[in-house]
């Protein structure tokens, strides 16, 4: 190897670590400022007060998004299900399978679009239909079971006509079937995934979220 450029790469690693050390220095003092500023005081919650902390020691990636403004009450979520119907399935009117996922009790979920994923392109056109239920309130979220393709893809997710809460615990049921009247054999790996966008809120400011949402 050339000598120059064994020295270039010399001087750049020198520089390299001269920044990770400066980088470890600052981390280091906010780390000391943290440990010795209080963050709330003693009488229980001032959230000013917190968000004020926040900006002070904390770099702008690592302040949470949920402090301020309308990120108070609300904050950017996502749940995802899976299907496996296994490899070169034959689909028709008696296969379906149902999968869900359980909204934690931590906050309504508000969905506002959703998308699917597929193992490959041959199983993302399977003669597939799907249909969402809440299990909660037993409502479905159209009147009738739709084209699985007619779900936006990962990069072009469904916008939702009307977005739709989920509230704290409840369940929403997935079933994707076949609706052939003869089995269609599709081959491959048939892996499916849905994705399902909206927001978190806190029950009590639900009021405010949905207004903010709907526009009235």
């Amino acid at each position: 190897m050339d000598t120059n450029q064994l020295l270039q790469d010399r001087r750049n690693l020198m520089n390299y670590r001269q920044a990770l050390r400066a980088k470890e220095r600052s981390l280091q003092a906010r780390a000391r400022a943290l440990a010795q500023a209080p963050v709330v005081d003693s009488g229980g919650g001032d959230i000013q007060k917190l968000e004020r902390s926040f900006r002070q020691f904390l770099p702008e990636s690592h302040i949470p998004g949920n402090v301020g403004g309308l990120n108070r009450v609300a904050w950017d979520f996502n749940f995802v299900v899976d299907f496996d119907f296994g490899i070169a399935p034959a689909f028709d009117n008696t296969v379906s399978q149902t999968q869900e996922f359980q909204n934690t009790q931590e906050a309504a979920f508000i969905i506002l679009a959703s998308s699917r994923a597929s193992s490959s392109d041959v199983a993302a056109k399977a003669p597939l239909t799907i249909d969402f239920k809440d299990r909660q309130s037993s409502r479905f979220l159209m009147d009738r079971p739709i084209p699985f393709q007619a779900l936006g893809s990962r990069s072009r997710e469904s916008i939702m006509t009307t977005p739709f809460l989920l509230m704290p615990n409840a369940k929403l049921q997935v079933t994707i079937a076949g609706f052939t009247t003869f089995p269609v054999t599709v081959a491959g790996p048939n892996a499916h995934q849905l994705r399902f966008f909206g927001y978190r809120i806190r029950v009590e400011d639900a009021d405010k979220v949905l207004t903010a949402v709907f526009g009235r």
